[in-house]
């Protein structure tokens, strides 16, 4: 067994781990071809995660970054161009990394993943510059036709990430921040850093002959569809449907649904479950009270519900210290059982027909003295003083005492698919305190779902704002607005 010095979730120091164990594994198994070597935990998981997560973030960025370039070298044909459409995206995302660096330190792999997006939303202004500038020349007319419609919708954008800056997620607040500082930055170099190389002798001559694809494109973007009824229809219609339709769609707050497992670690994990409950999720349950006792006795009460849960099959075992250091009200249940089944059976009885059938087997009178001494006890609870040893030897991790009160603690060994239901189950019993990581994410998710409408309502009253302040007039803001609400049903 491996005890990481690290927790999972410091990434860069386990990476080192994970890769020192696959090189020795990798030895071994080279010099001994017939013994096999497979590990599993938690650490080897979350670097498993963050690993592919790093290879799908360059993979998305990749493959948007080839088709854009692809599709602007068709339109443009200008090599220079391109590199000048994607140089204020570039610009706009080291200075939002820079910022992001200066105020945590770091940059969340989340508030990275954003680059997709965030490429595709700011490679449309420089977009707007050369198809205008493609147009009408002038570097001069170009910049004053499009600096307002490029401001109003870099403003808009970066208002509505901003609105993230509301949760209380740090990588959600990073990912709004983000992306808001690149777009607006992006926005301006378009408009400010840009025309720079475009004056002079650096001014861009487009060329007059146009390619097959590039008249396709032309000739689709400028297809009318406010004149085609049917179309229209259509939209109506689905845009009805979706009004109603997009009530059901549901929020997936289980977080074990959304982690990668390679191929590899998913089979040692079911290797070391055919053998072992040792590869099975711990669920740690926790019972508080202003004494151990009291802690006990709530722990204690709660076995035919653990009980219930493995009948069901939602956990395999459970450990814990009320089992071993019974509270003074179990206790004096059970010396009442002991005393009212004592009573019952007729003490004297008893004691007489063991020293006859002693004697018949030639057992002295004495010899079960002991026993008819315990029978003649009176029994006290023991006082929880006097588990002190047992607790400091075996004890100690399930006990917690500071401040006045104290914490039992209980393992439940679960697998990972039956968390969902076992939490349900527990979270009725409502005094239970549940600690497990996948236990809390699920919890931030559900908090998350609960604050995601207000965070579309402000988000859209913001840029609704925006709008009314650039146009002036309540009912172009409102025509304006329709497209963004309709698009989001859809």
């Amino acid at each position: 067994f491996l005890d990481p010095a690290h927790s999972s979730s410091n990434i860069q120091v386990n990476r080192g781990l994970i890769r020192s164990i696959d090189e020795a594994i990798s030895t071994l198994s080279h010099d001994l071809e017939e013994i096999n070597v497979e590990y599993y935990g938690g650490t080897a998981v979350a670097v498993a995660n963050s690993n592919q997560v790093k290879k799908d973030i360059v993979l998305t960025v990749s493959i948007a970054m080839v088709i854009l370039l692809l599709i602007f070298f068709t339109f443009f044909r200008r090599i220079r161009v391109i590199g000048l459409m994607f140089f204020p995206v570039i610009l706009g995302a080291l200075f939002s990394i820079a910022i992001l660096t200066l105020m945590y330190g770091q940059v969340s792999a989340i508030a990275m993943g954003v680059g997709v997006i965030f490429i595709g939303i700011s490679v449309d202004y420089s977009l707007h510059l050369f198809t205008h500038l493609r147009t009408f020349a002038s570097v001069t007319d170009t910049i004053i036709r499009i600096s307002k419609p490029v401001l109003m919708s870099s403003l808009t954008t970066a208002s509505a990430f901003l609105c993230l800056s509301i949760l209380k997620s740090q990588a959600l607040k990073q990912v709004g921040i983000f992306t808001a500082i690149a777009v607006v930055f992006s926005a301006l170099a378009v408009l400010i850093v840009i025309p720079l190389f475009l004056s002079g002798k650096r001014k861009i001559g487009f060329s007059t002959k146009k390619s097959a694809v590039a008249e396709s494109i032309e000739k689709a973007v400028s297809y009318e569809f406010e004149k085609n009824k049917i179309l229209i229809l259509v939209v109506l219609g689905l845009t009805i449907v979706f009004a109603f339709t997009s009530k059901r769609i549901q929020f997936n707050g289980d977080i074990s649904t959304l982690n990668y497992m390679p191929e590899e670690l998913a089979r040692a994990e079911g290797n070391l479950n055919s053998f072992s409950s040792i590869a099975k999720s711990s669920v740690y349950l926790v019972s508080r009270g202003e004494s151990l006792d009291e802690a006990l006795s709530l722990m204690k009460s709660k076995e035919s519900l653990f009980e219930e849960c493995k009948n069901e099959g939602l956990i395999y075992s459970w450990v814990s210290a009320a089992d071993i250091l019974l509270p003074k009200e179990h206790q004096e249940e059970r010396i009442e059982k002991w005393n009212q089944f004592w009573r019952e059976a007729d003490i004297e009885l008893v004691t007489n027909t063991i020293r006859e059938k002693g004697r018949k087997y030639h057992f002295r009178d004495n010899a079960f003295n002991e026993f008819y001494a315990l029978l003649n006890k009176e029994f006290v609870p023991i006082p929880m003083s006097s588990y002190d040893l047992l607790r400091d030897m075996i004890l100690n991790n399930f006990i917690v005492t500071e401040d006045g009160s104290s914490s039992v603690l209980s393992i439940m060994n679960v697998e990972a698919k039956n968390k969902e239901l076992l939490f349900k189950k527990l979270e009725e019993s409502g005094d239970l305190i549940i600690f497990d990581s996948q236990y809390f994410i699920n919890q931030f998710f559900e908090l998350l779902k609960q604050d995601f409408r207000v965070l579309v309502r402000l988000s859209m009253l913001v840029v609704f704002i925006i709008l009314l302040i650039f146009f002036g007039r309540i009912e172009i803001a409102l025509i304006t607005f329709i497209p963004i609400s309709i698009s989001w049903l859809w």
